[in-house]
């Protein structure tokens, strides 16, 4: 999704308008950038640029089947329940809000 730089404040910025359709919206400073809720559901990390959904068992294959991998803010560490969200998924809107409810639905209450 990083082909053109782009800040994180700019990317939550965008990310916040495109998931208007999303209840109760909130994003908070986390991990040198920006977590981003629903509901107060923690489903999106906003990192370097780039952002990620969280995944399950259910959710992971589509990430692995489009070669995105975890969240690694840094050689040592690596979330294994955040992907990077894939750039076609990224591009289309009806997408994007399908694949962020799925995030979201996952994960129970």
């Amino acid at each position: 999704m990083a082909d053109q730089e782009i800040t994180d404040e700019e990317l939550r910025d965008d990310l916040l308008k495109r998931f208007s359709d999303l209840e109760n919206l909130e994003a908070k400073e986390m991990f040198g950038g920006y977590a981003i809720y629903s509901e107060g559901k923690f489903f999106c990390i906003v990192f370097h640029g780039r952002f990620y959904f969280r995944v399950n068992d259910r959710t992971r294959p589509d990430y692995v089947n489009h070669g995105m991998a975890p969240f690694a803010p840094s050689e040592r560490v690596k979330l294994t329940t955040y992907f990077e969200v894939p750039g076609e998924v990224a591009t289309s809107h009806g997408k994007l809000l399908n694949w962020a409810r799925a995030s979201i639905g996952g994960m129970g209450t």
